[in-house]
């Protein structure tokens, strides 16, 4: 049988070179899995990439834009074992290739017999010329701005990476994460500027102890990168600096904004592998300025006493007042605190080429279609697909997974409005885990189609693909991750066929949520993931393996759905408020702020469909129900099994009212 052959690239490899990966992470699948991402760090005889590889990947070549092999991939990063933390430090897109053009003509001359010898190629490279606008603008960044990413070291120990963001006369200002240990080890410090080593002369950092300015002095032309004063939005393409271990040599990864704010308007969230020690470097635009400095990682959940891998969950601080500082001498005093002005003003964002112009206008087009799926067990995702008019209002059609809300005994779903709308009714497949609810409202919501099938159309591996959903909790809503398919026909719930594989970081949350195509089209159901793989040797744990039911094969059975089939949810009977003990609350929180002798529950949340919301208050304390004296959950619970919809309960609290604790009889309509 005649099989294709490669070409081995000849040419030297850059970084920010846009590599695709192939490889058979595990024994189950007919056919190699595809990937794709980009040149991290380089080496005479090897190199780094950054997309996902698992354990029966190493072996897999890599390829350039031009279709040439330019890598054998031989090792994988897969957690950081020299941290010392009780928590698994893992390790994403940290990945080592044999680079080929070193060895091509004595690859080529090899003999069976002759298999042993100096493999090293001598003479120069040829230069690697981008294949794609999107490659060549990620290149000239890196290049742009290589020289500005910096390592604080103590002794030969890496610190934080950081960038330079300011010169004035001599002096130098670079900017990281706040650390205590910079503060702290502060006089043993050195800064290592590509080969040269300074000394710091002062820090000064803000009040939030978020971030942190170092200055320090030098006779060189260093570079400096601009601070971005646009807005972020979903879509921005990233590149992120940092280092691949302790050693302080330069790595970089790619990546774009997952969620245009966090908690508060200080931090966003990143998609994109980003490790230990990048954590602390900046985040850059394609414009090559500075949005932001990596702060935060979620590395590991449990889940039943078992540990898997957080993937894509990443804080950034984003930097726009800084400038401010920067520019404001007044507000800085050596080695002290400064306070970071409240406000400041944003530009709208301009895209960088024509990718990434399409990819921020189609997401922002998809997010009021997708929602949070919230039962009284937890949450996932779902996509609405379809609506119906009625006189009042109108309802809506939206596809989940079926595990989503199994169990459930309270149903409802927010929209990207942030308004909370109760589930009137289900469907659940039975061949497959995909459900369908229904809602609704008087509000006018996009509903995005299922993509039309009906021409000949199959998702190639490399389609690149976009998920959209709410991942570990109510904090990501909305926040879209970004991969390509790697692999079609993959079988699940023992069905043929079924599913695609895709690279796509999926964590729990993300169930039932969309997967979306370039065009912008709905095209699948985000179900599950791989979580670990095994071999003969040995098991590790799973990156970038996503599991999501491919809507070619099942949008027929969707779309001829009966009225009958369909159950009429009937809600439970609750109060709709989030409480713990007395007890629980002071071991958590401290002894100050209930009275001795208060006991009873704490109200930590209340839901705003039910009748508690608009009566009770966050922080009330919930002694008594119905006269009965409160000192668990237990008697909450008999009292409301007595009840129905309708009634009316009898609750005492103590509320703070003008700073005094007063003692309150509220009446609560449950509902």
């Amino acid at each position: 049988k005649e099989y294709g052959v490669v070409t081995i690239s000849e040419k030297d490899v850059v970084l920010g070179e846009d590599i695709y990966f192939f490889g058979l992470p595990s024994a189950d699948l007919t056919a190699p899995v595809f990937r794709e991402g980009m040149l991290s760090k380089k080496e005479d005889d090897y190199l780094m990439f950054d997309s996902s590889v698992n354990i029966g990947d190493l072996g897999g070549p890599l390829f350039n834009l031009s279709g040439e092999v330019i890598g054998i991939a031989v090792d994988y990063l897969s957690y950081f074992n020299d941290l010392g933390d009780d928590e698994y430090i893992f390790g994403y897109g940290l990945n080592k290739a044999l680079k080929l053009a070193v060895f091509k003509e004595y690859l080529l001359m090899l003999q069976l017999d002759n298999l042993n010898g100096d493999l090293t190629k001598q003479g120069e490279l040829d230069n690697y010329q981008p294949r794609s606008e999107y490659e060549a603008l990620q290149i000239a960044l890196i290049d742009e701005i290589i020289d500005a990413n910096v390592f604080i070291l103590d002794g030969e120990e890496l610190v934080s990476p950081a960038v330079v963001v300011k010169r004035e006369g001599n002096d130098y200002y670079l900017l990281t994460k706040y650390r205590e240990e910079i503060i702290t080890s502060f006089d043993y410090l050195t800064i290592k500027v590509g080969e040269a080593n300074y000394f710091p002369d002062s820090y000064y950092y803000d009040s939030e102890e978020k971030i942190i300015i170092i200055k320090f002095e030098s006779y060189l032309n260093l570079k400096v990168v601009p601070l971005s004063e646009s807005e972020i939005v979903v879509g921005e393409s990233l590149v992120f600096g940092g280092a691949d271990t302790s050693n302080a040599k330069h790595y970089f990864t790619k990546g774009m904004v997952s969620k245009s704010s966090k908690d508060d308007s200080d931090y966003f969230m990143v998609d994109g592998p980003v490790n230990y020690y990048q954590i602390g470097a900046g985040v850059f635009n394609f414009r090559s300025e500075l949005v932001g400095i990596l702060a935060d990682k979620s590395y590991q959940y449990e889940r039943d006493e078992e540990i898997f891998i957080v993937e894509s969950i990443t804080s950034a601080y984003r930097v726009n007042k800084v400038m401010e500082v920067l520019n404001n001498s007044e507000l800085l005093i050596e080695n002290s605190s400064f306070l970071m002005p409240n406000e400041t003003s944003e530009n709208s964002y301009q895209a960088k080429g024509l990718y990434e112009e399409k990819e921020i206008t189609l997401i922002a087009n998809l997010l009021d279609s997708v929602v949070n799926v919230i039962t009284d067990k937890g949450h996932g995702s779902g996509t609405i697909y379809y609506k119906e008019e009625l006189e009042d209002g109108y309802l809506y059609y939206l596809l989940t997974n079926k595990h989503v809300i199994d169990g459930g005994e309270d149903l409802k779903v927010k929209t990207n409005d942030n308004i909370t709308h109760l589930i009137e009714s289900y469907y659940q497949f039975d061949n497959y885990d995909i459900a369908v609810l229904r809602f609704k409202s008087d509000l006018l919501y996009p509903i995005k189609e299922i993509k039309d099938f009906s021409i000949n159309y199959q998702t190639m591996p490399g389609t690149i693909v976009y998920a959209a959903g709410t991942p570990l909790s109510l904090e990501y809503f909305n926040l879209v991750t970004k991969g390509v398919t790697g692999y079609g026909n993959l079988k699940h719930d023992q069905v043929d066929d079924l599913a695609l594989y895709v690279d796509v970081a999926l964590n729990p949350g993300n169930s039932g949520g969309a997967l979306f195509n370039y065009e912008g089209e709905f095209i699948g159901i985000n179900t599950a993931k791989y979580t670990n793989y095994h071999n003969a040797f040995q098991s590790d744990f799973a990156r970038g393996a996503s599991i999501v039911i491919d809507l070619s094969k099942v949008k027929a059975e969707i779309l001829a759905l009966q009225e009958e089939g369909f159950v009429v949810f009937q809600r439970k009977v609750m109060l709709g408020i989030t409480i713990v003990s007395i007890v629980d609350y002071q071991t958590e929180y401290g002894y100050d702020y209930f009275p001795l002798g208060f006991y009873g529950l704490v109200v930590m949340d209340i839901d705003e469909t039910r009748g508690a919301f608009g009566v009770l208050e966050v922080g009330d304390n919930l002694y008594k129900i119905n006269g009965k004296k409160i000192y668990g959950t237990e008697i909450v619970a008999t009292e409301l099994n007595k009840l129905q919809l309708g009634d009316i309960i009898v609750v005492k609290v103590k509320r703070i009212v003008d700073n005094e604790w007063v003692s309150l009889e509220l009446e609560i309509i449950l509902k």
